[in-house]
């Protein structure tokens, strides 16, 4: 530590003066924070202090704060020493010039540039914030307040990534992933919303459920890659022909279901029956011949359950397979 040392601090005289009658120093120094002005017994207690003293050594000012610990370059106790010299026993000399660290280390060190002058048996500080470390610390400020832009636009991109990525595994779970038409899983879905708005506005709902007919024979005949191919097939026709309030899904296998929203059985039987006929009169290629389907078709009625709905629609079914196929069986309403 260098006591002599001439700093860029240029204290003057009056303002020593000033200082050593603290009641003479001008209000905008008392009130400043940019310098650093205290009276320090040599005891350690704080006996006076402006604003910005008070900020840095972290004491609500009182006659009796002791502020030794907050001296943590040049220490207290090195700086008594100093003052204790025969060299130092006149007013107004110079104990120190030059860098002071003040402060709480838990906390902060503030790095002042100033003196500290001994005035009877006390210590005078004053000094400066260090404009170098003002300067350095803003930019650690600036670097911070970038790096957490920067995080928060990571975080923002991590965020629509995983948005996107919840709406890929949702639209999977309710997507047959060979036709691309929804699945078992969105059918129950859909079923408990449109049996829920029957049940409240009592608008009449249909359901239909149709397979391809002698599925197995195009397998058996052609392969199995011809059958995937017929069911990608029958699922493009219908979703390519059924309006935007009918919703149909892959039931399993060879089997499609519709359901009909707002539309009675007779609307709904004309519609899927178009279809039908519609196919019946297409070749499919990979087979050579038309693709068929048969279906069974019935009105929703209060108080059915789905798993009635299902049994009495495949019943239906069965009867257009028995009686020759590529037709539509409806399902008589109960009185």
């Amino acid at each position: 530590m260098d006591s002599t040392r001439s700093g860029g601090f240029d204290g003057s005289e009056n303002l020593i003066k000033a200082a050593a009658d603290y009641a003479n120093i001008p209000e905008f120094l008392a009130e400043s924070t940019c310098l650093v002005l205290a009276t320090i017994g040599l005891d350690g207690k704080l006996l006076k202090a402006n604003v910005g003293a008070d900020y840095v050594f972290f004491a609500d000012f009182s006659d009796d704060t002791c502020v030794s610990n907050a001296f943590v370059n040049p220490t207290f106790a090195e700086l008594t020493r100093l003052a204790e010299l025969p060299a130092m026993e006149s007013d107004g000399a110079v104990v120190f010039e030059g860098l002071i660290n003040v402060g709480n280390p838990a906390l902060m060190v503030h790095s002042l540039n100033g003196r500290i002058l001994r005035l009877q048996n006390s210590l005078l500080v004053i000094a400066e914030h260090d404009v170098h470390q003002l300067i350095n610390l803003n930019q650690k400020v600036v670097d911070l307040n970038n790096e957490l832009a920067n995080a928060h636009r990571k975080m923002a991109k991590l965020n629509r990534e995983i948005t996107a990525e919840k709406k890929r595994t949702e639209q999977l779970l309710i997507t047959d992933q060979l036709t691309q038409a929804p699945n078992r899983f969105a059918l129950n879905r859909r079923m408990d919303e449109e049996i829920s708005n029957f049940e409240r506005h009592r608008k009449p709902m249909a359901f239909a459920l149709l397979d391809i007919d002698k599925f197995k024979s195009v397998n058996d005949e052609f392969g199995h890659d011809v059958g995937d191919e017929a069911l990608v097939y029958l699922a493009d026709w219908l979703k390519g022909r059924l309006r935007e309030t009918d919703f149909f899904a892959r039931w399993g296998g060879e089997e499609f279901v519709i359901v009909f929203a707002n539309t009675s059985v007779d609307e709904a039987q004309l519609v899927l029956d178009r279809i039908r006929e519609a196919l019946a009169s297409e070749i499919f290629e990979p087979i050579g011949r038309p693709l068929t389907f048969s279906a069974g078709i019935l009105e929703f009625e209060y108080d059915m359950t789905l798993d009635e709905v299902f049994k009495q629609a495949d019943k239906a079914l069965y009867s257009s397979k028995e009686h020759g196929r590529n037709r539509i069986t409806r399902v008589a309403k109960s009185k």
